[in-house]
């Protein structure tokens, strides 16, 4: 036997923050009302309904705020069945908010009442920063590392530099033994160095490669 879940206060929830338009609020500063309209609804509010099936119908639902970072805030909506209609109730954590409501409509225009964009936007400011730092210094290593790579790369290495490089590994690849080294750290330097060797033979003009072996 099955039966249909109960959801009636999942979607008194989801009209509430439907009344929001979380990406346009004012966050206090152009960077972060700019950074704010990058972000999913889901960063800033989300609902879960807990699990209830039809026979009892009375239901709940969890709006999870994130409010005062990197704590969150969380509103249950209860939706109690009453003869052929019901109300609502609303906790913030433990405790009780004054009021019931009969209709979805009814309890998401007195949410709304209670928590303006103003009082929400406020709130919400810590956790946008927050983000907005994290996303920043993102980006930073991001460049950071794409330099890196860049400048390791000896396609982008100057003239002289490729000359010089390839003089200095042709002296060691031709002098070593570290390749029959038992020591994987030994090999292994030895083991880039030839790789870069080649690379470097690759990237390099026929010039460039007669200059470097007139050093050798």
């Amino acid at each position: 036997m099955s039966f249909d879940r109960a959801d009636d206060s999942l979607r008194a929830a989801d009209m509430w923050l439907a009344s929001y338009d979380f990406q346009n609020m004012d966050y206090g500063s152009e960077e972060l009302n700019s950074y704010a309209k990058t972000l999913p609804t889901s960063f800033f509010a989300s609902a879960h309904l807990n699990s209830q099936l039809r026979p009892s119908y009375t239901n709940s639902t969890d709006v999870r705020f994130s409010f005062d970072y990197p704590n969150y805030v969380t509103y249950t909506i209860w939706y109690y069945a009453k003869g052929s209609g019901g109300y609502f109730k609303v906790k913030r954590g433990s405790k009780v908010l004054p009021g019931w409501f009969r209709t979805e409509e009814e309890l998401a225009n007195h949410l709304k009442s209670l928590f303006t964009d103003r009082i929400v936007s406020n709130h919400l400011i810590p956790a946008v920063e927050a983000s907005y730092e994290r996303s920043k210094k993102t980006n930073e290593d991001t460049k950071e590392m794409q330099k890196r790579m860049f400048e390791a790369d000896p396609q982008n290495w100057p003239s002289e530099k490729k000359v010089r490089t390839y003089a200095d590994l042709k002296v060691y690849l031709s002098n070593t033994t570290d390749q029959y080294s038992d020591d994987n750290s030994v090999y292994t330097a030895w083991s880039d160095r030839s790789r870069l060797f080649e690379d470097l033979k690759k990237v390099m003009s026929e010039e460039e490669i007669q200059l470097a072996e007139s050093k050798v």
